[in-house]
């Protein structure tokens, strides 16, 4: 079975992303390579990522 990584977050109360996002952001990974790209996006918006693992 194909494994789902989701990237989720609270967006930080004083960062301009929050206009955009909202409160909390979801991004999907389905490699190992995507998923640490996803984490390294989120912590460069001041994010802390936690992460999901789904068989789907």
């Amino acid at each position: 079975m194909p494994t789902v990584h989701l990237v989720r977050g609270q967006v930080p109360v004083d960062s301009p992303a929050r206009a955009l996002v909202g409160r909390t952001v979801t991004m999907p990974a389905t490699t190992r390579e995507q998923l640490a790209a996803r984490v390294s996006e989120l912590r460069a918006a001041r994010v802390v990522p936690v992460t999901l693992s789904v068989e789907v």
